[in-house]
């Protein structure tokens, strides 16, 4: 198995500070009231929350 850091597991940049979520080659839907992204990796998708109580804004 390769070695992988955690910054590989999530392609997001976060700022608390701004409420700015800053996302690059993803999917954003709506699951069960959640906001969600999707990264597609080779044949795998991960889904990633993003928190919509603490965010003011996405930039698409």
């Amino acid at each position: 198995m390769d070695d992988f850091s955690p910054s590989d597991l999530k392609t997001i940049l976060n700022s608390k500070r701004a409420n700015l979520y800053y996302l690059q080659h993803y999917r954003v839907l709506v699951n069960g009231g959640r906001v969600e992204y999707v990264t597609d990796e080779g044949n795998k998708s991960r889904y990633w929350n993003i928190p919509i109580a603490n965010t003011t804004s996405i930039l698409l």
